[in-house]
């Protein structure tokens, strides 16, 4: 089961806060995203 990622916005290089379409939130770290 994959989550859209309907907000994303960069607070590091290497880290990206994202807010999926569940509501959820988290900080993956992909630095090629």
């Amino acid at each position: 089961m994959f989550l859209h990622v309907t907000q994303a916005k960069h607070v590091k290089d290497y880290k990206i806060a994202v807010t999926f379409n569940d509501g959820k939130k988290g900080l993956p770290i992909c630095p090629n995203y």
